[in-house]
């Protein structure tokens, strides 16, 4: 992996060969260059690059294991990663990775794929890496989706496709990649059941369970899942910045009592080789209090302390919902045709309570002033979808994808906004949002030899409407739109000794700003839209200092 300095943030990552070579695009600047392999050492090292050059060889050192009593599975012999129609597939079930606990597990043993300490998956792009089960979105974010990844156990996992430039059968979503994890189908009868339990200290004690049950005959399968994570998360954090000659230096305690319980069914039925359904149902819930202190020292130049800011916030009530519904029904009337059916529904219930008192005092802790914040943001949202799609491979060379999706969106949320015991009509509102989609799609690839071909058309039509209520007024603010957008996209990859080189081109997704701006109310409450050239971002609030710092524009 190779990551910019010092923002470290990821620009590649790849796969060496048989003999230990690899390639990266050229970059100039300084970087972090970090190796894994299992049974050796993790190596980094700082590196300064200006032009293509060759790096000098690196030697990893074996990492000692110590292991009590051992089992060893004898299994066919396969690549575990390999390559096809501008997929990168890797076959868990092939590998040790089968073996390593859950589905969250699996991924952050992945190639290519990075999962930091906050459950956050990303592939090596830019852009939000969207999460799909058997070629089916996850609609889940955060801390609900590292929940439900730990239900999956690693083996029930067949193999998992990575695409860095999804075809048109992927909307916006996938702009920045899509990981699909593909499960295996039963293939033994009986009753079986798995449960792990943990428990871990960091400054509080964390417990977290998994229990999962399945009853599988020759056709059709039931399994029910639950998982909760208990305890406290603590993290101590700050920064030090000179802004215009000025210093700040601010520290902050942490404290976030969130826990997080996960239950699910699911039922398949498969009477024959040419049809299959599947019923899904899943609840997840986060809840709990949450705490954050900061202090923040204010200097004139960079060595004279002139104010101190002392601010809490105390989340006495924090709680998101979150149901998922599923319906999805396959038709294989032949080997090379396939045509699938499915209906979804999503429900998202939150809420928070916050309570932000504030003091200032001078340099000699005198008090100046003191203010004393509440804030309440509610949300329910309504995700339904329906959608079908029809694929034909009729040989190795050729393939047609096609399919039509419609979804509707409704969303209704409030926000209250008080400073010391007066409600601040200005800031607090109500917003109620509706949205119709209509999308279309079709794609197709041509493989000759070495050299494969992929041409595909997204449509998609929008209808929005949105009604903001300020309680400084009586009247509402209503905005309708209608947005009809075509995506075309053209890609061409040549294997020149296993190593692929790709060409692909397609439009800007996100150079609508009106749009952004509408479907980012149905994200989040205190953000910035931030735009960057013909480019808008959804960016949380902690991240302005440093977004304003690197010269983007928050809008």
């Amino acid at each position: 992996m190779l990551a910019s300095l010092p923002d470290n943030v990821l620009m590649e990552t790849t796969i060496t060969d048989s003999n230990g070579q690899y390639l990266f695009p050229v970059h100039n600047g300084k970087f972090l260059l970090c190796i894994k392999t299992l049974g050796y050492k993790e190596f980094q090292k700082d590196i300064t690059l200006a032009e293509s050059q060759t790096l000098p060889d690196i030697h990893l050192e074996p990492e000692e294991i110590s292991l009590k009593d051992a089992v060893v599975t004898a299994r066919k012999s396969r690549p575990m990663t390999t390559s096809a129609n501008g997929k990168i597939q890797i076959h868990v079930a092939q590998s040790y990775l089968t073996d390593v606990g859950n589905a969250l597990d699996v991924l952050k043993h992945s190639p290519g794929i990075s999962v930091n300490n906050k459950g956050d998956i990303s592939l090596a792009s830019l852009g939000g890496t969207a999460i799909y089960v058997n070629g089916r979105k996850l609609m889940l974010q955060g801390d609900e989706l590292s929940t439900y990844l730990r239900t999956l156990s690693s083996e029930k996992i067949s193999q998992i496709e990575i695409s860095h430039n999804p075809d048109a059968s992927f909307g916006a979503d996938g702009s920045g990649g899509i990981i699909n994890i593909i499960l295996k189908a039963s293939g033994r009868s009986g009753f079986f059941i798995t449960t792990s339990h943990g428990v871990g200290y960091w400054e509080n004690l964390k417990q977290n369970s998994d229990l999962a049950m399945s009853y599988n005959t020759d056709k059709w399968q039931l399994g029910l899942n639950y998982n909760h994570s208990l305890g406290h998360h603590a993290m101590d954090y700050g920064y030090e910045k000179v802004q215009n000659g000025d210093k700040n230096i601010s520290e902050t305690a942490d404290t976030d009592k969130r826990n997080t319980y996960s239950a699910g069914i699911d039922f398949s039925w498969q009477p024959n080789q040419k049809n299959r359904l599947f019923i899904s149902s899943t609840v997840n819930v986060l809840a709990g209090p949450g705490e954050t202190r900061t202090t923040t020292e204010i200097y004139q130049g960079t060595d004279l302390l002139v104010n101190i800011l002392k601010a809490r916030n105390n989340y006495i009530e924090q709680k998101n919902l979150q149901y998922n519904n599923s319906l999805s029904y396959q038709y294989r009337p032949s080997s090379n045709t396939q045509i699938s059916f499915s209906a979804d529904w999503t429900h998202f219930d939150g809420k928070a309570r916050c309570e932000q008192p504030n003091e200032y005092f001078t340099a000699d802790d005198t008090p100046i002033r003191s203010d004393f914040f509440y804030s309440a943001p509610d949300k329910d949202i309504d995700i339904y979808a329906l959608l079908a799609d029809y694929k034909y491979r009729p040989n190795a060379q050729n393939e047609i994808l096609a399919g039509v999706k419609t979804t509707f969106i409704g969303s209704n949320n409030s926000f209250i906004f008080k400073k010391n015991g007066v409600m601040d009509t200005g800031r607090s509102n109500d917003f109620l949002y509706k949205e119709k989609n209509l999308e279309a799609y079709a794609q197709y690839t041509r493989t000759w030899n070495k050299i494969e071909l992929s041409a595909g058309l997204r449509m998609e039509y929008m209808h929005t409407f949105s009604r903001l209520l300020s309680m400084t007024s009586q009247d509402a603010e209503t905005n309708t739109g209608n947005h009809l957008r075509l995506f075309p996209n053209f890609s061409a990859t040549y294997n020149i000794n296993g190593k692929q080189v790709k060409l692909r081109w397609e439009p800007d997704i996100f150079s609508n700003e009106e749009t952004a701006r509408q479907l980012f109310h149905t994200i989040a409450y205190h953000a910035w839209l931030v735009k960057v050239g013909n480019k808008v971002w959804a960016v949380c609030s902690r991240d302005a200092a440093k977004l304003e710092e690197a010269g983007c524009t928050l809008i």
